[in-house]
């Protein structure tokens, strides 16, 4: 599909590498250049491979855009992760890992949450939310399959079902710090949902509660960051997006939308920085050309586009 090279390393809970984890590579979304924040349009594709004896792993030949990179292995919960690939520059390294099982809950429904990630990561969802469910009447307080059926639910368009989904794991995760970051999936989950039914200060309130749990997903930084500029909150913003850099420092598209807001405050001289960052990170990606081309608008003096929204 493309010259994008993508590696990763998958790890267990105790830090040990992962032998011959399953890695689902699946294309989500690939940028359309029409303004100044890239849009997206929905793709699909899946490619697979393995890790070696090191629990390492890669990929070449990936078209640019936004994957979803999925390991999963018997005995463990899947581990998932959203990555940006970008066709003439280095990626990101992804590291992700995998936890056991508990012993008793796979002895009594041995292989059904195997067969609910294979169903999930090869995008038989509906199949998915069965076993799923199947599962978890049996283990019911298992949040990480929690957190994927609602993510099913997501994608499957029941919203509703999505968000009592996450709610429950909020309610199960709130009390042990341990879990912040789980917590913060389900509460991403809950603003994802709500934003998708335009309940516009739901989604606002649990990206929100969700970045300041565990600021590990730049792009609820970033979505929370564009729908604050949309609704006039500048300063606000300008903060989520960087909050959002500073997760993936090389996303070229985030950095775009901080330029946005920069140009609409005025700050030309801050957004000259950003925009040669952009070219700095990958003077041959669509983002850096758009980043130029910004670049001479402002030497020319001519008044700069921005996307509002």
């Amino acid at each position: 599909m493309g010259k994008g090279r993508l590696a990763g390393k998958v790890i267990d809970d105790e830090g040990k590498p992962v032998v011959s984890a399953r890695i689902v590579l699946k294309f989500i979304k690939s940028p359309l250049f029409n303004g100044l924040i890239p849009s997206w349009r929905d793709e699909s594709a899946v490619f697979e491979t393995a890790t070696d004896k090191k629990g390492e792993w890669m990929y070449q030949g990936l078209a640019g855009g936004i994957w979803e990179v999925r390991a999963l292995k018997d005995g463990y919960h899947s581990s998932s992760r959203q990555v940006e690939i970008r066709q003439l520059s280095a990626n990101p390294h992804v590291e992700l890992t995998l936890q056991r099982l508990k012993g008793g809950a796979y002895s009594i429904a041995a292989g059904l949450l195997e067969k609910a990630n294979e169903l999930y990561a090869i995008g038989n969802l509906d199949e998915a939310v069965g076993a799923y469910r199947e599962y978890l009447e049996q283990d019911p307080e298992a949040v990480m399959v929690m957190l994927s059926l609602g993510q099913c639910l997501e994608q499957t368009g029941q919203l509703y079902e999505a968000i009592r989904e996450f709610q429950s794991i909020v309610d199960l995760t709130s009390a042990n710090p341990r879990d912040r970051e789980i917590e913060a999936r389900a509460l991403a989950g809950i603003g994802d949902c709500a934003f998708k039914k335009g309940d516009r200060e739901t989604a606002i309130g649990a990206w929100k509660a969700a970045v300041e749990k565990s600021p590990t997903s730049e792009n609820v930084a970033a979505n929370l960051a564009e729908v604050l500029f949309s609704a006039g909150e500048d300063d606000e913003a300008v903060s989520y997006f960087r909050k959002a850099l500073e997760i993936a420092p090389a996303r070229q598209d985030i950095r775009l939308g901080l330029v946005n807001v920069l140009l609409h405050r005025g700050e030309m001289e801050k957004a000259r920085g950003e925009l040669n960052t952009i070219i700095k990170l990958g003077p041959r990606t669509p983002s850096a050309d758009q980043a130029r081309k910004i670049l001479v608008e402002i030497s020319d003096k001519k008044k700069p586009l921005f996307v509002a929204g």
